[in-house]
């Protein structure tokens, strides 16, 4: 039982203090993980939200991500270098464990705003163009908002006769 119960919780006995600290650094790194992804998604959900709002008007995904950008933008990125500061001060501090978490933290946080919400993020919406904004009829009616359908000129261009 004992042996078991080891097994599922993964507790085993370093062989050497080098392996202890290795083990301790390894776990501490991977524990930054979960605190740095909701911080990650508001972001991500605003920048989103508000290109919808700008295809709705627009009725053009390049229009809506251009003007979406341009709109969240500034304020996005003066959110994330506050969150990167306050992170990288806690490397400052005596405790080594601490050092790791708000390293990898700021680390995170700065590569996100930079590649993933500044970078990714537009090029995958330009690039999916009307199909970023489909919702289908059976989780519309779960969310209770109206269905948001591909036009059938989309479609027909998409998988049409010469397809």
């Amino acid at each position: 039982m004992k042996s078991q119960l080891a097994t599922l919780t993964s507790i085993r006995r370093p062989s050497s203090c080098s392996e202890a600290l290795e083990e301790d650094l390894r776990s501490q790194i991977f524990g930054v993980l979960p605190v740095a992804d909701p911080s990650i998604e508001e972001a991500e959900v605003f920048i989103l939200a508000r290109m919808r709002e700008e295809y709705d008007v627009t009725g053009s995904t390049n229009e809506a991500v251009v003007r979406g950008i341009g709109r969240t933008g500034r304020l996005v990125t003066s959110a994330a270098l506050i969150l990167f500061l306050a992170f990288t001060s806690l490397a400052s501090g005596p405790n080594v464990g601490v050092k790791i978490i708000g390293t990898g933290l700021g680390a995170g946080i700065l590569l996100d705003a930079t590649v993933v919400r500044m970078l990714l993020v537009p090029a995958l919406v330009s690039l999916f163009g009307r199909w970023n904004w489909w919702l289908p009829s059976f989780p519309a009616r779960l969310l209770r908002v109206e269905p948001s359908l591909i036009p059938v000129e989309v479609v027909v261009e998409s998988f049409g006769p010469g397809s």
